[in-house]
């Protein structure tokens, strides 16, 4: 499974400009291939607080992660849920489970909230709103949870991640 960052990372970028459509054309349809994109943040504020590039950048994870669902590939996603901000979260978490619904009605379900958790390297770099975000974490990811539950049925929230079919997707 390959593995790309939706943001205008070099592999991202150069998938699309380098590969021709009969070279993306046949990565869409060849075996067993999957591709995971890392959205980086579920509102501008959070993008920005995660990768500390401008909160402008949010809309461009959408825009490239539009073009591979509608190139069909059989797309996977992580969103990082930290934040500095937890006013309003679950009305920021909606809206954005309804941004991934607008590119697939079942993208959420192929979403999986990433864990971050202090590690050797970065311990030292701490800061108090860094330690804060960690905490604030869970707090998104029980709001996402809950959007997931209202708007799923409870069988498509307990499927395999591999088994839940994106709706657009077209098949090799």
């Amino acid at each position: 499974m390959s593995y790309s960052y939706v943001n205008e990372s070099r592999g991202q970028v150069n998938f699309w400009r380098y590969l021709t459509n009969a070279d993306r054309e046949f990565i869409r349809s060849y075996p067993m291939y999957g591709r995971v994109c890392c959205l980086k943040g579920f509102d501008p504020r959070s993008f920005s607080f995660n990768t500390s590039a401008g909160p402008e950048e949010y809309d461009r994870q959408f825009v490239l992660l539009r073009r591979l669902v509608e190139l069909g590939l059989d797309l996977y996603c992580y969103v990082t849920l930290t934040t500095d901000d937890t006013a309003n979260l679950e009305a920021k978490i909606s809206t954005f489970v309804d941004r991934l619904q607008s590119l697939d009605e079942n993208l959420p379900l192929r979403t999986v909230p990433l864990k971050i958790e202090v590690f050797g390297p970065t311990e030292t770099r701490l800061t108090p709103e860094r330690t804060a975000s960690l905490t604030n974490q869970r707090s998104a990811v029980d709001a996402w949870s809950n959007e997931l539950e209202r708007r799923y049925s409870t069988s498509s929230r307990t499927m395999h991640i591999s088994d839940v079919r994106l709706v657009s997707r077209r098949t090799p």
